[in-house]
């Protein structure tokens, strides 16, 4: 490092090997060093992990040496963790600030705020019975240690830190991005070049695939911890988590083939790019009639171009994004992601029973899971097969009633019932509470969001109904455990029956039907509803049956 040019240099050690309890943890660092040609020197700073200090010291700790106490059984039935993994837990730790499943927030002995007090279980050599690895007995001394025998070894004292990775936020939150915009992408890419006789149904399709990949996902992890139980808890989630980056990159390579919406290039006038991307999606008799009058549509129903995009928001457009942003709102309130997010610490313990060991609560959990996936796949598969025949009006009343019926069934089996009664009763109740969510309530959310607004906003509309929607999602699942910790998941259950009731009313009154109306026709409907707000939503659902401006069907004027 020069003083007239800093610099700074990040250099990966290589030739560390397995570190086992009473290895000499400076004199591997110093080898390493050596066989690096890297001489220190007094400004380097070194940073060791925490988990290879740990190891030299031996800070493992065999679970089935710890006699849990009374309180960390009863965290242990709240988070879905193991009851001996949280007495450890407890006594590396001051106080517990806050818990989920899956999840205990506590302030370290060391001072420190840590998930799980740092005790880990990845990348723990389990020689045939669960163990885990605290955090270094003081780090201040072990740093100390390791910098004296550095000394002494090189003559120079570089400064020596010992640390580890923080990195799942980041992870998680790239890829939550990712999954959010998305989510905003896609029902808009399908209601702008879908016939408005299938537009629900593609839509639903989009919908589909999402549970497909999720029940694929279940799979591959129940395959992954039944095959190989004693990698769980170190290679077996990194597997399951990094395979996740292979539908990805297919997913980046196939959207690199595809068009324009068609909608979006007759906005911009490119009327050549059109007649290939149409060509792509399997239309190719388009004449210049044709798209001389579907442009002429989109205009006249936009009234105007860039320079008026604020009239584009009209009082019809902002009342179908707060329709449709209550509807996200109450898709997500209604509980469905609980057993789908937490069905593994949930259910687990449940049907594994109370003296199962981690890994099979784990598969168990997993298990039972991806058996709810399995219904959600086939029942959104029938919600894509009817959302153009029922309606999105009728589908969603009928999917918030079972949903309230099914919820009510599993308090039930949660509450009242004991032994193999209560395990049919649970995974019944949960499994059509799913279903009926699939068919009625998930796809029929996002078909609205890619439907109801006038190409010239739908990017920016959509995104704010997808961002609320994950922002309901993101309440729930914060609120949750909290929420169970309080009063049992039973009368968890119960609530989310009361919150679909509340959702039907809220169907019933403000949402009208979009089924069989052209994109451009749908947001008068919502003009007309916010005008007459003495008349029955009922009656502004059937307003209208225009037909598509892309396919050559002029859409009706204004009456």
């Amino acid at each position: 490092m020069s003083a007239d040019h800093p610099a700074i240099s990040l250099i990966a050690l290589p030739g560390i090997p397995a570190i086992r309890p009473g290895d000499d943890l400076a004199g591997i660092l110093g080898d390493a060093l050596e066989a690096a040609k890297l001489q220190p020197c007094a400004q380097d700073v070194l940073v060791v992990t925490h988990k290879i200090v740990s190891k030299a010291e031996g800070r493992y700790v065999s679970l089935a040496d710890i006699t849990p106490s009374p309180r960390a059984r009863e965290l242990a039935a709240a988070t879905g963790k193991d009851a001996a993994l949280v007495e450890v837990i407890l006594s590396e730790s001051r106080a517990v600030l806050r818990f989920r499943p899956g999840l205990i927030i506590t302030e370290h002995r060391l001072g420190m705020v840590l998930a799980n007090a740092g005790v880990d279980q990845s990348n723990v050599p389990q020689h045939g019975e669960p163990r885990v690895l605290l955090l270094p007995e003081d780090p201040d001394a072990s740093s100390a240690a390791l910098r004296a025998a550095l000394e002494k070894r090189f003559g120079v004292a570089p400064a020596v830190v010992v640390s580890d990775s923080a990195g799942r936020a980041w992870r998680q939150g790239v890829i939550g991005l990712a999954i959010g915009a998305d989510s905003a992408i896609a029902t808009a890419y399908i209601a702008e070049y879908a016939p408005r006789q299938r537009r629900g149904s593609l839509a639903m399709l989009q919908q589909w695939m999402i549970t497909v990949g999720i029940l694929a996902a279940y799979i591959v992890a129940l395959i992954i911890y039944s095959a190989f139980p004693g990698s769980a808890a170190s290679v077996g989630w990194r597997l399951v988590l990094g395979l996740g980056a292979v539908p990805a990159l297919l997913g980046l390579v196939l959207r690199t083939q595809m068009p324009e919406s068609p909608r979006w290039l007759l906005r911009h006038g490119r009327y050549d790019q059109l007649r290939k991307a149409m060509g792509t999606l399997g239309v190719s008799d388009i004449s210049d009639d044709d798209i001389n009058r579907a442009a002429e549509t989109i205009e006249r129903v936009e009234r105007g171009n860039r320079a008026q995009w604020r009239r584009a928001w009209t009082p019809g457009v902002r009342r179908a994004l707060i329709v449709v942003c209550l509807f996200f709102t109450f898709q997500q309130i209604t509980g469905i992601n609980v057993p789908l997010y937490y069905g593994p610490h949930l259910l687990g313990p449940i049907f594994s029973g109370p003296h199962a060991s981690l890994v099979a609560t784990t598969v168990a959990g997993v298990g039972v899971t991806a058996i709810m996936t399995c219904v959600n796949v086939a029942a959104t598969y029938l919600g894509f097969r009817w959302i153009d025949k029922i309606g999105r009006r009728r589908l969603a009343i009928g999917g918030y009633t079972g949903m309230i019926v099914f919820a009510l069934v599993s308090t039930l089996g949660l509450t009242v019932l004991s032994g193999n009664t209560r395990l049919v009763v649970i995974m019944v109740g949960l499994d059509f509470f799913i279903a009926s969510f699939a068919i009625g309530v998930g796809g029929t959310g996002w078909t609205l969001q890619g439907e109801v607004f006038p190409t010239a906003v739908r990017g920016q509309a959509a995104s704010v109904a997808a961002t609320v929607d994950w922002l309901a999602n993101f309440a729930l699942i914060e609120v949750f455990p909290t929420w169970q910790s309080a009063i049992g998941l039973g009368a968890v259950m119960a609530c989310f029956a009361g919150l679909a009731l509340v959702a039907i009313a809220f169907v019933f009154w403000f949402l009208p039907e979009t089924k069989g109306l052209p994109v451009e026709e749908i947001v008068r409907v919502f003009e007309r509803q916010g005008n007459v707000a003495t008349t029955a939503p009922r009656r502004l659902a059937g307003y209208g049956s225009g037909a598509s401006t892309v396919d050559g069907h002029p859409a009706r004027a204004d009456r």
